[in-house]
């Protein structure tokens, strides 16, 4: 906090064929996000594939973004990592915290939905 940085990880898993775009689709659209919400710098973005299967692989991503000049740099965060579940979910990806355990994030992100 000293350094004016939120910074967090989230998870993902998603079929081979799917890999690629899902990871450059979430990182443009944080990206976009943030510049769409007032964050005066570039974010980080950068992914892992962190575990292999048959079916296709997890992916961990990583996303910081300096919060100076924000009023509330919390309520953006989760609004920008929001989107980003969101894109996950429109390029075949699953939502999960870790390693499949994702109970709280789906549900959250089902209930923003109105499920």
């Amino acid at each position: 906090m000293d350094y004016c940085v939120v910074a967090e990880s989230f998870e993902t898993s998603v079929p081979w064929d799917r890999v690629l775009d899902l990871c450059q689709n979430v990182k443009e659209r944080i990206i976009r996000e943030c510049k769409e919400r007032g964050v005066q710098f570039q974010p980080l973005t950068s992914c892992i594939v962190t575990q292999t299967y048959d079916s296709g692989a997890c992916i961990y991503f990583y996303f910081a973004f300096n919060y100076r000049g924000l009023a509330d740099p919390v309520h953006t965060y989760e609004q920008v990592e929001h989107a980003a579940r969101e894109e996950i979910l429109a390029n075949g990806g699953s939502l999960s915290h870790h390693h499949g355990d994702g109970q709280l994030s789906c549900l959250k992100c089902l209930t923003s939905r109105g499920v």
